[in-house]
């Protein structure tokens, strides 16, 4: 009896192990590092990753991993006016309050479940392949 609670509590134990861990160890540090030096990262595992207030300017995220990520207030647009590429990305609960994201691509990317408030979205293409208006902040005014 005893040893089939034993038994019990370290399977439960080692299931919460995973289950809460997961998230703080899912992204890639070499592909984090490679976003960081040279401001590329196409299809690569960002998942989980907290990118709060980077400069991502010009970042080549093409269908990359991002879901999860925090993403708020992060730069996505240079001085020059062009917009990080997000094309195919998967941003999917992700957390992307206050970022600007005015001109970046976003056609194909999944958005379900990301948070978008105050996120500058001018000149943005939209996941439909359609430009979103000037002066969209939060939402794509098509």
């Amino acid at each position: 009896m005893v040893y089939r609670i034993a038994s019990s509590l370290i399977g439960v134990s080692l299931v919460c192990l995973c289950l809460f861990a997961a998230p703080l160890f899912a992204f890639s540090e070499n592909d984090l590092a490679r976003l960081d030096v040279i401001k590329s990262c196409a299809y690569c595992d960002l998942t989980y990753v907290n990118l709060t207030e980077a400069n991502l300017a010009d970042a080549n995220l093409r269908g990359a991993a991002l879901d999860n990520a925090i993403l708020a207030k992060a730069r996505l647009i240079n001085a020059n006016l062009s917009g990080a590429t997000l094309t195919d990305t998967n941003l999917e609960h992700a957390n992307l309050t206050g970022a600007n994201l005015a001109n970046a691509n976003l056609s194909r990317a999944k958005l379900s479940g990301a948070t978008l408030a105050n996120a500058i979205l001018s000149g943005t293409v939209w996941i439909d392949g359609k430009r979103c208006k000037r002066g969209s902040i939060g939402k794509c005014g098509q």
